[in-house]
């Protein structure tokens, strides 16, 4: 009788930030797909079990994103040869060197996205010291993006402009949570709903956006409420916007279902993005209605199933007509989840990762 064959291994390179949300969501959804193709994954935490501060040379060089000299390739690499994975998946440059490369083994870069243009839209924001942090990471970066790879290592975004940009395999975040298909806005208490870390600068900016029509959507809906869940220490601009509008803010909560079957309608103005956002594509998954910005949408594939508002004017006039139409509203939600489960579940990508990262092709 031939023997078994075990799983191939798949290991999971990450900073391991404890409050990076988008962070943990994408190698949850590098996991999920492997699963269905197949594979364990073993995740790597590079800033709890590898941490250093040694710097590298090829950082100068524009090879080695700065984060790099947080944590210890050599010790990486030992742990690597330890459990001799078949492919490694380094999420983002900042958990990438080339040196990962080895015979015999897969090595994906993943961007997730322009981390380049990720920190100059957070440096205007951000201004003074900050700013000025963040517009070098910016340029160090850019650098890294535009260095010349081994051919051999597999380069994917998350966010579907991302990858045009990088030249990169678009492999978008996938839902994983299967009760969510369930949610329903049954018992909702709120007209819209706003998620988003509150310590983010882009969530902070499309907050403002918000406060400035909101009396205008006031005036053409009366009584309409809005419901803001994040996580993070909210700063003082957006406890001063949520007091002023009479929002109901939502600090920290299990999970999107809960905060999403209290309100009828999503909205994601964001004017600054980058990547995927998941806040989108888990709403569509709830089948939720929502408004978002184009900005907000460009890490998905085109033509998904929201109402767009790019202005101020079509901001208000989508809320207003969106509110006042559920049977709109519901066909909406409807499609949007269609598009999840075409697109954004794990089987839909195991193929593509059986023969590309595991080499089963």
């Amino acid at each position: 009788m031939a023997a078994p064959v075990s799983e191939p291994l798949v290991a999971i390179v990450n900073l391991g930030r404890a409050r990076a949300r988008g962070e943990s969501a994408r190698v949850a959804s590098w996991a999920a797909i492997l699963a269905a193709a197949g594979a364990r994954t073993e995740r790597i935490d590079l800033l709890t079990d590898h941490r250093s501060l040694r710097f590298d040379p090829a950082v100068l060089r524009g090879q080695a994103a700065p984060e790099t000299v947080r944590w210890s390739l050599r010790s990486l690499r030992r742990t690597l040869d330890r459990i001799t994975p078949s492919a490694v998946i380094c999420v983002t440059t900042r958990a990438f060197h080339r040196a990962l490369a080895a015979p015999g083994r897969t090595v994906v870069l993943d961007y997730v996205d322009q981390l380049s243009a990720n920190y100059a839209q957070r440096a205007e924001l951000a201004g003074g010291a900050s700013g000025v942090g963040l517009r070098f990471l910016a340029g160090a970066h850019r650098r890294v993006e535009q260095a010349v790879l081994d051919p051999a290592v597999v380069r994917t975004a998350a966010g579907w402009s991302d990858g045009r940009a990088l030249g990169a395999i678009w492999v978008p975040n996938v839902v994983v949570d299967e009760e969510s298909r369930s949610s329903r806005a049954i018992d909702a208490d709120h007209d819209l709903l706003f998620v988003g870390t509150l310590t983010y600068g882009p969530n902070v900016d499309a907050l403002a956006e918000l406060d400035a029509v909101w009396s205008d959507i006031l005036r053409r809906r009366p009584g309409t409420t809005l419901l803001v869940a994040g996580g993070g220490r909210p700063s003082s601009q957006v406890t001063a916007m949520v007091a002023r509008n009479r929002w109901t803010l939502v600090v920290e909560f299990a999970d999107l279902a809960t905060v999403a079957a209290r309100t009828r309608l999503s909205v994601a103005p964001l004017r600054r993005a980058s990547g995927l956002q998941n806040k989108v594509l888990e709403a569509a998954a709830l089948g939720r209605p929502q408004i978002a910005s184009s900005a907000a949408l460009a890490g998905l594939a085109p033509g998904f199933p929201v109402e767009v508002a790019d202005t101020r004017r079509e901001l208000i006039d989508a809320v207003v007509t969106l509110l006042d139409d559920p049977v709109r509203g519901e066909t909406l939600g409807r499609a949007g989840r269609a598009a999840v489960d075409e697109r954004y579940r794990p089987d839909v990508w195991a193929g593509w990762a059986a023969e590309t990262v595991l080499g089963a092709g």
